[in-house]
Formats: C-alpha cells, structure tokens, sequence
C-alpha cells in the first residue's frame, strides 16, 4: 500500500451543521448563534454556568421555538426573556439518563490490594473502597425505552447503549479522553465489563458519527478530544486473559480504530489546516474546529474573550474574520483537553483573548498519534500471525490468505505512518539539546519556548532518538524531577508557566500525573540504570498522599490540585468553579496505587 498525504486538500469538519441538525433536530436551537446570544449574554440570564442552558430540555418542536424567537425584540423587557425562556425550555428529563449500579461492582475489596501484606494496611482499604464505591455514583444509563423520536427534537444528549461514566460536577455525560483514565481505575477495581463497555460507547459514537466527539452532547459534535481510543483499546486487550478473548477485541476494535483515526487526521492535518507553512510536508497534525460561533457550553465566556480582544485592539470591532479566528482558536483550545494553557498563546502576553491553539502543533497531540499508529502496525501483525496459526477467526469463521495478507500489509502502512511520524517530532518538536519537546508555533516557524509536562509525550510514545544512550536518560529525568520546576510537594505541574488558566502552574492533573509516571517506568525498562523508576515513584507518591489527605479532609476527589501543596488542595482558574467527582481522578489514583500501595502504608 501507498501512502498519501493530500498537501493541497482543506480539513473536513468532523461534522456539518447540517447533518448534525438532521441528526439531532434540538441542535437547530442550542447551537443556533443568534438564540444563544439571545439567552446567554442577556442580563436578565437566571442561571451562573452558561452549560446549565444548554443542558436544559425543549418543551416543544425546535421549528415552533425558532419561531417564536423570530418574533422576540432584539432587546426584549425582562418578562418578555423570562416568558420565552419557561416556554421553550424545562429542566432535563431525569428519567431518561439514570443512574446505574454496574453489573460486574462488588463490595469487596479490589484483589491488588486483598493480596498484600503492609503494614497499616487498614489505611490503603478504607481509601481504595471509598474509590470503588464512587463508581456507583458516576455510573449511568440510558433508558431506553424512554428514548422515542421526541428525544432528539427535545434533548442535547446523545444516547448510549451501554452504561457509562461520567466525571462529576457539572459534567454529567459521557467524555472522550476522561475514559481512558475511568477505564484503567475500572479494571484495578476488577471491573473490566464495565470498563469494555465504556470504551465499546466510544465505538458505537464512531460506527454512527464516523468520530468521538469531545462528548455525548449535541454541541460537541464540531469538535473531538485527544485521541486516545487507540490507547484504551490497549488498556483492555492487556488486561484481557486469554489469546482468543484477545484476539476478540483486537476484531472488534480495529475497524473503528482505522475510522476514527482516518476522520481525526482529514479534520486536523497540519498540511490540510496550514498547507503553507514551510513544515506541511511533515507528518504532523494541529487541533482544529470548523467554526463561526462561540462554544454554546460557554457562549457567555467566548463572547466575554472576544470583547477583551477587542478592548485591547479597537480597530478588530469591525474586523469579523479576526473575531472568528478567535473563537475557532478558543474552540480547538477545548478539543485539545488543555482548556485553556500558556502554550496555546503564542506571546509572552499570557492573555485569553491571545489564544492561538489551531497555529501550534501539540507536543502531545502528534506523541499520542504517533503511539496509535504504532500501536495499530503491532494490533494488525498480531491479528496475522493468530490467522496464520488458527486459520480461523476468534469465532470460528474461516480465514483466507487474502485477507491475512491483508493485515501485514495494513501492519506496513500503520509502521509507515508511524516512522514519518517520529521523524517530522524529532525534527519540529524535539529539542535535542534540552532533551525535551516543545510545541511548534507555525506563525512564527519557531517552537514556543513554554516548558510543560507535554514536552515528556514523545518518550511515552517511544519516539525519541535511536542513538540515546543510559546518559541521556539520565539527563532526562534529571531534567523532569530537579530542572524543569515542573516537580512539586503535591505532584507534577501541567506548566512552569503562572497564569490565571487551569492548565497551567500551579495546577496538577491526574491524566499528566499518569503520563509522567508511565513516561519514566517505561524509560526505566530501556534504561534500568537511569533511575527512572526511583523518579517514577517519586511523583506517583507525591501526588497520592497530596489525594488522600484532600479526601482525609474533605471527603472529595478533585478534578485538579495544586501542586505547591502535598494536602490536596484543589487547583483554581479556569472558565468555570472547580469540579469534584471526579472519573479521572478517582482512575488514576487506583491506577496507581496498583504499583505503589506502600505509599500510603
């Protein structure tokens, strides 16, 4: 097979407007610009968090609502907004999205732990059974036989056929890269069903939208997540027990896999999104939304961003396509996950209305691509040589040489993919000299120069030199625990960089927490002299105790903390008030702890 790369070829939405209100007729009122600026920047506006509005439900048929609005002042009097608002719109339906006690959950202790013998053991198994208990909480359902045609012309959710997770807080759907992490807690509590059927949610978003969108809400679906279906697909198949049950989910999975990572790349190719710039012959790929108006989860705040821009540029009032670049910038910022960062600024004026997120080539986006591909080259060899032995497939169906010529072939394109892939990182994204990565600013073809906990993604993925030497790891790690002021008392901060945003210092999230830890085992596996794995536990310590002391004190699990304290202080900034729950957080804990018990004995 050849490999194409259209240079020329502008990025495909991940989907139309138009489709999408086919789909889901609600989304032709919550995503309609004028209505949200009707509801969400009025003064009259009942509710805090502009999410709350979008979550609500139709009372009636979206064409009777536009309707009625077309008839409404562009400046209405209080009662005529209040009037319009308890006509159209009423709470969610709670009967339609319950909540769910998983099939496979237990009140017994999770088996890493009942099988170890620490001291104060008793203080690991209260902490990990509040964990598990938690899942209980987070898990849903849909009903389905209250899910009718009536439910996509009324409701901004997209049902799901399995039960699902969702973090907590304010976010009370489905989320794309969150559930890798609720998958991995998942498992260590012995809940692998639970955790296959949260991934299978995802394929099932991909087998009928053609991608995962950031979430199972109709306003997401301009917009998708890190994509790390790839590395969840793997997290299951290791945590399999058998070859053929193996095999199984490798035949289930990998049809998805080649869709979504087909759609992901026509929508976010660096060659599609900036066929100009001098690196678009690389393999290399943005975040990147086809949009023209402000996110309807945060219409009030993107609106608020703009005005600031304005504020301290006058002459761009008039200047509709820079106040639209904004807003997609704003838009790809959320895709990224990193909502929002420095590293998506572009200046040294750590400002909003300065976000620049589609002209920066992510660290982590490309080291996650990379890993995927990789990742995809292995699953198909694996599916090739089981058919070269069994002749058959995993459920019994007879396989012919056609088609396991097949995979070695696509075995070939994916480790193609993939070696372009490590090339164009090393080129753009790897500074060998700091042995560390940086994102790429294509605007001013340099690389940004913010130092963030991303810069570890290509030794994750495996995408660092070949001619590394014990030496250079050691300098690496040397550069992630004593130079990088990344390090802290209660973990790893996202950025050494202050701002008033929540994906910079002093904020540490659990998912990077995980990177970081992951990041260093593996160097230790290559390098065993490096001390990687003493710097592995380091951080993995630090950032458990910092956990169970804010759950000592306070009964929660945040979505974020600070790093500067080894409490569990919750982590501040941000767009909206800080969340509990939490899916991730509660994941990585357990994920950890499966490696490092005695940290809290």
């Amino acid at each position: 097979m050849c490999e194409k790369r259209h240079v020329s070829s502008s990025p495909s939405p991940l989907m139309l407007p138009s489709r999408r209100d086919s789909l889901f007729p609600a989304a032709s009122v919550f995503c309609h610009p004028q209505l949200l600026s009707f509801v969400q920047n009025s003064p009259y506006r009942p509710f805090t968090d502009s999410k709350t509005f979008v979550d609500m439900q139709l009372t009636t048929h979206p064409h009777e609502v536009l309707a009625r609005f077309a008839e409404l002042p562009s400046q209405p009097t209080p009662e005529q907004y209040d009037q319009f608002l308890r006509w159209a719109f009423k709470q969610p339906d709670t009967q339609l999205v319950q909540h769910h006690t998983p099939l496979d959950y237990t009140d017994s202790l999770p088996s890493f732990v009942s099988q170890l013998q620490l001291p104060n053991r008793y203080v690991l198994d209260e902490f990990v059974m509040d964990i598990k208990k938690r899942w209980r909480m987070l898990a849903r359902s849909f009903s389905h036989h209250n899910i009718t045609e009536q439910h996509s012309l009324t409701s901004t959710l997209i049902p799901l056929p399995h039960p699902f997770f969702i973090p907590g807080g304010r976010f009370q759907e489905c989320y794309y890269w969150d559930t890798l992490w609720i998958a991995k807690g998942l498992i260590v509590c012995d809940m692998l069903q639970s955790a296959k059927d949260a991934i299978r949610n995802l394929f099932h978003l991909v087998n009928t939208l053609g991608f995962v969108p950031n979430g199972n809400r109709v306003y997401y679906l301009n917009r998708s997540q890190p994509p790390v279906l790839t590395e969840a697909v793997l997290v299951i198949f290791r945590a399999l027990g058998s070859t053929d049950e193996r095999i199984e989910w490798l035949e289930e999975a990998l049809p998805v896999l080649e869709r979504e990572l087909a759609s992901f790349e026509a929508a976010h190719a660096l060659s599609r999104v900036h066929p100009e710039t001098s690196i678009a012959h690389q393999r290399l790929d943005v975040y990147n939304v086809v949009t023209d108006h402000a996110r309807p989860e945060s219409f009030k705040e993107d609106t608020a961003t703009v005005d600031e821009m304005i504020a301290r540029a006058p002459h761009l009032s008039t200047d509709y396509h820079s106040q639209i670049d904004l807003l997609r910038h704003l838009a790809a910022g959320a895709e990224s996950g990193w909502d929002y960062s420095s590293r998506w600024f572009c200046n040294s004026d750590e400002c909003l209305a300065e976000t620049q997120a589609t002209n920066v080539v992510p660290c982590c986006l490309n080291s996650i691509l990379y890993k995927a591909e990789s990742d995809m080259a292995a699953f198909h060899m694996t599916l090739a040589e089981y058919y070269k032995l069994s002749s058959q497939t995993s459920s019994g169906h007879p396989v012919t040489s056609d088609a396991i010529r097949m995979h070695i072939d696509k075995s070939k394109l994916y480790e193609t993919r993939a070696a372009k892939r490590k090339h164009a990182i090393i080129s753009v994204l790897w500074d060998s000299d700091q042995l560390f990565g940086f994102d790429y600013d294509v605007k001013e073809a340099r690389n940004t120069g913010v130092l963030s906990i991303a810069g570890i993604m290509p030794v994750w993925a495996g995408c660092v030199d070949d001619s590394w030497t014990v030496e250079h790891a050691k300098q690496f790690v040397h550069k992630i625990m004593n130079v990088s002021g990344l390090l802290h008392d209660g973990g790893v901060a996202c950025t050494s960089t202050v701002s008033k945003e929540q994906w910079d210092f002093p904020n540490c999230w659990p998912p990077l927490v995980d990177f970081a830890v992951e990041t260093l085992r593996k160097l230790a596996v290559r390098f065993p002299e490096s001390d990687a794995d003493r710097a592995a536990e380091e951080i993995a310590a630090r950032f458990l105790r910092s956990a169970y002391r804010g759950w000592q004190s306070e009964n929660v699990f945040h979505e974020k903390y600070d790093c500067r304290y080894e409490t569990g202080k919750r982590g501040e900034g941000g767009e909206y008030r800080p969340q509990t729950g939490f899916g991730w957080t509660n994941g990585t804990i357990m994920w950890l702890l499966k490696d490092y018990p005695h940290c809290l004995s």
